[in-house]
């Protein structure tokens, strides 16, 4: 199982990806155009429009990702282990007594906190 921040690594990991694409597909987009402009081709208009719009969706999609992984967090901070900040939801539903990550005894707060959620 993955702690919370391996989690956050790979949430920026991805976040890093998605900003690669974004920044290729809009030099891409200008290369198209400044072909264009130099051989009059239509294709090379095509392509631009397409990688400008492939554009805009991964921006659209890495603004609901971020929103989703601020959500996450704070999930996340409601319910996790205070020693280690391991996420305990799954133990706190089987009924566990410790953390199974650090063996830490799990408080009746957090307990109560996990029964409103």
């Amino acid at each position: 199982m993955l702690t919370r921040s391996k989690h956050l690594a790979l949430y920026n990991f991805h976040r890093i990806l998605i900003v690669a694409a974004i920044l290729f597909d809009f030099f891409f987009s200008l290369f198209c155009i400044r072909k264009y402009n130099l051989h009059g081709d239509v294709m090379d208009l095509v392509y631009a429009v397409g990688s400008s719009a492939v554009s805009i969706g991964f921006i659209i999609y890495l603004i609901r990702f971020n929103r989703k992984v601020a959500r996450m967090r704070t999930s996340l901070d409601n319910l996790a282990c205070p020693n280690c900040q391991y996420d305990l939801r799954g133990s706190l539903a089987k009924g566990a007594d410790h953390c199974p990550e650090c063996g830490s005894p799990i408080s009746d707060q957090l307990r109560q906190k996990a029964a409103t959620a």
